[in-house]
């Protein structure tokens, strides 16, 4: 006769249920929390992250929304590169000011300013609105003087990538302010 999946995977026929073996492990079972005590925890818990949650929202809903494909359509200075190539140099110019803000934030003098301005991260989120603006004009006026001009455009780009780079920093350092330090 064919053997069933459970008979044929060491023998458990006699391993009885998983529940009568629980009550000899030596550790009491959990207690059942109420509804009103599992609300309790979860509202309190999503009332100290949303700050932060918001405010890391909104700093990436600004950096994607003018890079890299708004970034990428800017217009490469005639004769002087390819499109492909000005938008490598785009895209890499603001990797690198992102990474020089993040390192710039891992200073030791820094560490301490990073939870203080912490509060101050609306402020800061609010006047870089205007970047994604620059981006946007860059690209859909590309004949301006100012705009169009190489210098102009990577000054744009490197703030971008900084403020970026930067704010990712002081949002992580305020999310981890109440944590305790072993806990980080």
């Amino acid at each position: 006769p064919a053997m069933s999946p459970v008979s044929s995977c060491g023998n458990l026929q006699g391993a009885g249920s998983v529940g009568s073996n629980l009550s000899g492990l030596g550790s009491p079972l959990p207690t059942r929390r109420s509804t009103s005590q599992v609300f309790s925890a979860v509202s309190s818990g999503v009332s100290l992250a949303w700050p932060k949650l918001a405010a890391m929202f909104i700093l990436y809903t600004q950096t994607f929304l003018a890079f890299p494909a708004v970034c990428m359509k800017w217009a490469a200075p005639s004769g002087l590169v390819a499109q492909e190539t000005y938008g490598l140099i785009v895209v890499s110019a603001f990797q690198v000011c992102d990474l020089c803000g993040r390192l710039l934030c891992t200073r030791p003098k820094l560490r301490g300013l990073r939870i203080k301005l912490a509060h101050k991260i609306g402020a800061s989120l609010l006047l870089r609105s205007i970047i994604p603006v620059l981006c946007f004009l860059c690209w859909r006026l590309p004949n301006q003087p100012v705009l169009s001009s190489v210098a102009a455009q990577l000054a744009i780009v490197g703030l971008h990538g900084f403020s970026q780079g930067v704010l990712t920093n002081y949002i992580f350092a305020w999310s981890s302010a109440g944590v305790a330090a072993a806990s980080r």
